[in-house]
């Protein structure tokens, strides 16, 4: 019964870890101004992150909680138990003397959905395939995000060029003057040909990319280090075995090597300063 419950929680974080990163969200309830003068292009609403943090928030809560009503043993924990209490309670502290109480009500959930799915994950990933498949999830999410890294790349000549044959409609739709500072920024953002992905802002990007980074190469790490132990138990090891060292798999090295390449590209394509010296160390 343990088993099914926690293979079922997981299964749920993980699908909101993998898709979300692919999800536009925010927490404004202004529209973007080139967007909405676009005929057709909705902005994300308020409503879609709530309810991807409520799921969250309902599933991490049952993983921690099962974890301790099941577990006959010390049961692992995160370090995060505390901090996520803490943070929450100021946070609803903090949403009472906001101005706008509605993202400031999104936001503070979306940080503690955020803590509490790592707090519950600590307790979950406790099997190498439930590891594996983590990592999996979120290295395909990452490869999407490479591709859309590139297709910005691909279509920034284009995409300046409808922006400056329409500039003067764009900004006089939402009466925005064109020597507003507002308009000078997201120019420069333009101009400066930095990839984002599906994330709002190219250091955001950049920074997921390179989380990818080494989730290719932990999962090179974790496929060997498992290898090592069967060849280890299959050899009937002496009593008191030193720990098994890891054992190259080629297939599983080549794989890793061609997502590591890959994570490295996209971070290049996002020019993130941050990202690339982050990598680089």
């Amino acid at each position: 019964m343990r088993q099914r419950l926690e293979t079922a929680l997981l299964l749920i974080l993980l699908v909101v870890i993998g898709l979300r990163p692919l999800i536009g969200e925010t927490y404004s309830a202004e529209r973007d101004p080139v967007s909405a003068s676009i005929a057709g292009l909705v902005d994300p609403g308020l409503a879609r992150t709530l309810w991807i943090d409520i799921v969250t928030l309902i599933a991490g809560g049952v993983a921690l909680a099962a974890s301790v009503r099941y577990s006959q043993r010390r049961t692992r924990t995160s370090g995060l138990e505390w901090g996520t209490l803490l943070f929450a309670v100021a946070a609803t502290a903090s949403c009472f003397v906001a101005g706008e109480k509605r993202p400031a009500i999104d936001a503070s959930l979306d940080w503690v959905a955020a803590l509490v799915t790592a707090a519950a994950l600590v307790r979950l990933l406790d099997r190498p395939w439930r590891i594996a498949l983590a990592l999996i999830v979120i290295s395909a999410t990452g490869l999407a995000n490479v591709e859309d890294c590139y297709e910005d790349h691909a279509n920034a000549a284009a995409t300046r060029q409808q922006y400056f044959e329409n500039r003067a409609q764009i900004w006089a739709s939402q009466n925005v003057p064109l020597d507003a500072p507002q308009v000078e920024l997201f120019e420069h953002r333009m101009l400066a040909n930095e990839a984002s992905g599906f994330f709002a802002h190219s250091n955001v990007a950049g920074g997921y990319l390179l989380l990818g980074l080494f989730t290719a190469l932990g999962l090179a790490a974790a496929t060997n280090q498992s290898r090592a132990r069967k060849e280890a138990d299959r050899h009937n090891p002496p009593p008191n075995p030193t720990r098994p060292q890891a054992q190259s798999d080629p297939f599983t090295t080549v794989v890793a090597a061609i997502l590591a390449a890959a994570f490295a590209f996209g971070i290049w394509l996002t020019h993130s300063t941050g990202a690339l010296v982050a990598a680089i160390l």
